[in-house]
């Protein structure tokens, strides 16, 4: 538990705050065509297990239970493919 890896967290948890208030901007502005365009749920899922796996780091970074890492792991591979989708288009 270091200043760097608080700071790290701390960077992330304010770009998911900003990420999801980008979203319910476009909620707002797109209304129901928002809810047809596939890759915004996938920026919801990262958004979610990004919150969920970095402010149980940030509470107890010695014990972070198990379904939270999976909660990393789908944030890893969601983003992943968010970046794939992005190069298509």
């Amino acid at each position: 538990d270091t200043y760097f890896a608080r700071t790290c967290l701390s960077i992330v948890m304010i770009m998911n705050i900003f990420g999801l208030l980008k979203e319910f901007v476009q909620m707002y502005q797109q209304k129901l065509k928002y809810l047809m365009d596939g890759s915004n749920i996938i920026d919801w899922s990262i958004y979610v297990t990004s919150i969920l796996f970095a402010s149980a780091v940030c509470t107890n970074p010695l014990f972070v239970a198990s379904w939270r890492w999976q909660c990393a792991a789908i944030a890893v591979f969601t983003s992943w493919v968010n970046f794939l989708i992005y190069l298509q288009r």
